[in-house]
């Protein structure tokens, strides 16, 4: 994952480099909105997790738990 991100931020610089810097003002606020999208869409899957397997556990009752 994470050098599947490198390579993303690699491509966007030189993607600036050739356009001088161009590109990167234009981009910036559609990027960094993506970007908080996209990890308010993580926190959001993992809450949900949670949330879910403490209600799963709540519904079973302890003696299902007991083992």
């Amino acid at each position: 994952m994470n050098q599947h991100k490198y390579t993303v931020l690699g491509a966007l610089s030189a993607l600036t480099q050739i356009t001088g810097g161009h590109l990167w003002v234009n981009l910036s606020p559609k990027i960094w909105e993506g970007l908080a999208m996209g990890f308010a869409g993580a926190l959001g899957g993992y809450l949900f997790t949670l949330i879910r397997k403490a209600v799963g556990r709540i519904r079973d009752g302890p003696e299902r738990h007991r083992e």
